[in-house]
């Protein structure tokens, strides 16, 4: 993800980059051209002071702490936000998640099994409060970066509120080498529980058509939760499914 700030990059206009966070390995490639602040609550007026001058300011995601800030930007500076998925996926299980996920989810949705109307009262609080938040978060921003039209037209389905699109370019100048066919099948790629894997592993199970492939499934990064036990749990009783 990191890498994809260098679309940012050209000589026809004047920029800088911004990483939060420590400098390591990950992020060598940066250390003298960009800036870094720590993530810590007194860099925040530092960092507001520091990307004020500028005519817009893009977010690589929206987190807490990014939200901070944006609060705190004057109103002339334009605000762009690249979306990465789990900032509104979290907030609609529902919506995103499949039936089998959501038995295995330790958390989220399990207001459906409260029955106490005092219960259903505070959920209905929170959820408004949280739309309300969101609403004023989002009114901030200019446009939204998403990869695909229909992943937009679909949160923008559920998200009334959200800003314009800016769709972001998918075909690079990107040198590819090439690799011989082999007859392999690539599930990935991350632990999230937004990728319903269970779902996937069950096709792959009863599935003849799969015979004779090799199902590579890389879950590399993500919490260590109770879905992903069962996750893994299930993908190593396949004996096709390589974890």
């Amino acid at each position: 993800f990191l890498m994809s700030i260098d679309k940012y990059q050209h000589d026809l206009f004047e920029n800088s980059m911004l990483i939060i966070g420590h400098k390591n390995h990950s992020n060598s490639k940066y250390h003298d051209i960009a800036v870094f602040f720590k993530r810590e609550e007194e860099n925040i007026d530092k960092i507001v002071k520091y990307i004020s001058k500028f005519d817009l300011v893009i977010f690589e995601e929206l987190t807490p702490f990014n939200k901070k800030i944006l609060l705190k930007l004057p109103k002339k500076i334009k605000v762009s936000w690249r979306f990465f998925g789990y900032e509104l996926y979290s907030k609609r299980l529902d919506l995103m998640l499949s039936d089998h996920s959501l038995k295995v989810l330790d958390s989220g949705l399990k207001y459906k099994s409260k029955k106490s109307l005092k219960k259903y009262f505070e959920f209905i609080k929170y959820k408004y409060s949280f739309i309300y938040h969101f609403f004023f978060f989002l009114k901030r921003k200019k446009n939204i970066q998403v990869n695909l039209k229909e992943e937009y037209d679909l949160i923008k389905k559920h998200w009334l509120f959200l800003p314009k699109r800016l769709l972001i370019p998918i075909v690079r100048n990107v040198k590819y080498e090439k690799y011989e066919k082999k007859d392999f099948i690539i599930l990935g790629n991350s632990k999230n529980i937004f990728n319903n894997h269970l779902d996937i592993l069950d096709i792959i199970k009863n599935c003849g058509n799969v015979d004779g492939y090799k199902v590579k499934m890389f879950l590399s990064y993500g919490v260590d939760n109770e879905y992903y036990q069962e996750v893994y749990r299930k993908a190593t009783e396949i004996s096709k499914v390589e974890v």
